[in-house]
């Protein structure tokens, strides 16, 4: 068992249903019963009328999303006579700045009731927050009248490429036992930013991977005499994924290749969409484009089970991450088509995938991917390679339970 007796595990919304967050938190949460005698999971915020999903052997405290401290911007504000709220602010003097330090406190005041009405105590418990924002910053602040307090983050992208919170978020590095950054370049990013943590040893690199739902699947692919392709899309459309790239390059294969029937199918939805349908407007007639929107982790990985897919697209132009979305890829056998950006180039390369320059012509994507459209030997070679990597490196079977046990020793 754990050095603590208990563990509260701070989220976005889960468990209740998001597009990415279950794919992310889900894999953890065995590997922490079994290692904590309590595992209370603590959801930011929640949609509608905030109902989650129970989990078995999991406690589910949503009184702070459904409070009047996260829902009344007007109680918040009681926070701003406070002095040291401006000067946690510095670096970052701004509306949403302030707002980040108001939030952080009126946390700290939820978590001082929460621990005092489960029966908890700062000593017998370890604080997680998945991600690293507002509620680790509370941890931070909470930690200097409680030095007992123990807390681990993790950091992803928009939680960590930011200023927000000015000096504040230097206060959470430093009072976190660690910060568990998702990639390599998301670490050295951290160690840039904050000289402090390097000099610590605070900054960690712990892989998200993926859990792989049928595990003796593997994706069937076309071959070079079916003249037919599959690429698989599955993120978020926003302007970093770049989604309307696909539709761009998808549609020069298609121009390229005329006597290939090209099937694209996308998983997502955002704010972008509107630019990506109009990209796909007037398809060559051997474009098949497929929008399905936001599907459950599930029937995401249904796709693989039970349908040709030969390629996976993520054309970002960065990533805080080694992306689960294309961990979930290699899981099935299927090769990667990404751009050759920080931390997607760490799940990504040549032996298993493409990876294109962030501004990539149609003419650098049509003969890059060529070779492997044109030989099966090739592109078996490729699918072999991708599923060996997933189970080295990226199996969240493996990559959880040894992130939980570590956390677990901590004092």
């Amino acid at each position: 068992m754990s050095k603590r007796e208990n563990l509260v595990l701070i989220t976005n919304s889960f468990p209740q249903w998001s597009a990415t967050e279950p794919s992310f938190v889900e894999p953890e949460l065995d590997a922490l019963c079994r290692k904590f005698r309590r595992v209370i999971v603590v959801p930011v915020t929640l949609r509608g009328g905030g109902a989650v999903s129970p989990l078995e052997g999991v406690e589910t405290d949503t009184s702070w999303a459904l409070g009047a401290d996260w829902n009344s911007r007007l109680r918040r504000s009681r926070f701003l006579a406070n002095p040291r709220l401006w000067l946690d602010a510095r670096g970052d003097i701004t509306r949403r700045g302030i707002a980040f330090g108001a939030a952080a406190r009126a946390f700290a005041s939820f978590l001082r009731r929460m621990v005092a009405e489960r029966g908890l105590s700062w000593g017998n418990t370890l604080f997680y927050t998945f991600w690293f924002d507002f509620p680790a910053a509370a941890l931070a602040l909470l930690k200097a009248d409680h030095p007992e307090i123990r807390f681990v983050s993790r950091a992803h992208g928009h939680d960590m490429f930011t200023v927000l919170g000015g000096r504040l978020r230097h206060r959470m590095v430093r009072e976190a036992e660690a910060v568990y950054a998702a990639s390599q370049a998301g670490a050295d990013y951290l160690e840039r930013t904050f000289p402090e943590a390097s000099a610590d040893d605070k900054v960690r690199v712990s892989t998200l991977g993926c859990v792989k739902l049928y595990p003796e699947a593997v994706a069937a692919r076309h071959k070079r005499a079916d003249r037919r392709f599959t690429f698989l899309s599955v993120s978020r459309v926003d302007e970093n994924k770049r989604v309307e790239m696909n539709a761009r390059l998808l549609r020069a294969l298609a121009v390229a290749r005329p006597d290939t029937a090209i099937r694209w199918i996308h998983v997502g939805d955002g704010p972008s969409m509107g630019a990506v349908r109009e990209a796909v407007k007037d398809c060559p007639s051997n474009l098949e484009v497929e929008l399905r929107g936001a599907l459950p982790n599930g029937d995401v990985q249904r796709i693989y089970r039970d349908e040709a897919v030969d390629w996976f697209m993520l054309l970002s132009l960065h990533e805080g991450g080694r992306a689960v979305a294309a961990c979930e890829a290699l899981a099935y056998g299927v090769p990667v088509v990404a751009t050759d950006v920080e931390a997607l180039n760490e799940v990504v390369d040549d032996e298993y995938g493409l990876l294109l320059s962030p501004d990539s012509t149609d003419e650098e994507f049509v003969r890059g991917i060529a070779p492997y459209l044109d030989s099966d030997f090739r592109a078996e070679a490729m699918r072999e390679a991708a599923l060996s990597r997933w189970n080295s490196d990226f199996n969240a079977a493996m990559l959880r339970p040894a992130f939980v046990d570590m956390i677990s020793h901590i004092e």
